[in-house]
């Protein structure tokens, strides 16, 4: 994968800003998962767990 972290933020079918990021940790194959909600004013952490072997799809180029 990347030495950086990455974000994707959307917003969900009620109207509220959602976003899940990856942070990398040691060992280089691992993230957290950090699921988060924007509260109006910050973004607050729902959920945090470890995760590996990350892939990611690009549906236009088919990329990973």
């Amino acid at each position: 994968m990347t030495d950086c972290g990455f974000t994707i933020e959307y917003t969900d079918p009620l109207g509220e800003r959602r976003r899940v990021r990856y942070e990398p940790r040691t060992p280089k194959d691992s993230y957290l998962r950090y699921v988060e909600a924007h509260t109006g004013r910050v973004w607050r952490t729902e959920g945090c767990e470890p995760v590996r072997d990350l892939v990611i799809e690009d549906d236009c180029t088919g990329g990973r």
